[in-house]
């Protein structure tokens, strides 16, 4: 049981393709890419983080919402921490199966505190101690100091995993 981190999946949204030069002709390839990305690297048990921006659509395409919930393989446990796209209220998210949903979340990997926001802007990392886990800024950066994009774009449309995190922030 593992760690995963992805952000800016953005499903539904075909403008993306264009804005951010993904290698998609469609947004249905689009999302059933990137689906395929996490059910080939995570396993039964494996914990993934969507640090925002996971789908496009608001309230009105909830049956778009459960599809993409339903593709993706069994067993893996879905934590959201809401993008600025994120339009559902949070226990819809809840009811259509992720585990939990935040504006925030800490944890702690390998010794090393971890705060999740989806927009860097939103935190102040040198005050608070920590390593900013973020998306939001899809392919302006990989690092700067203190903070990680974990998003798609940057990442060759796959999550990041907990040892690649812990990696970079002790400088492997």
């Amino acid at each position: 049981m593992t760690n995963w981190f992805t952000a800016d999946s953005h499903f539904g949204h075909k403008n993306i393709i264009r804005h951010c030069n993904r290698p998609w002709k469609s947004v249905d390839k689009m999302n059933s890419d990137l689906i395929k990305n996490v059910n080939d690297l995570l396993s039964p048990g494996d914990t993934l983080y969507h640090i925002g921006d996971w789908c496009w659509f608001g309230p009105d395409r909830r049956q778009y919402h459960e599809a993409l919930m339903s593709k993706y393989k069994d067993g893996i446990i879905h934590h959201l921490i809401l993008g600025n796209h994120d339009r559902l209220a949070p226990f819809t998210y809840v009811d259509i199966g992720f585990t939990s949903v935040h504006t925030a979340l800490w944890m702690t990997l390998n010794g090393h505190n971890i705060i999740m926001v989806h927009d860097p802007s939103a935190y102040d990392v040198v005050k608070n101690k920590g390593t900013l886990i973020c998306g939001h800024i899809h392919g302006l950066f990989k690092k700067i100091k203190n903070t990680i994009n974990v998003g798609v774009d940057v990442w060759d449309f796959n999550p990041v995993h907990e040892e690649t995190i812990v990696d970079i922030i002790e400088g492997n």
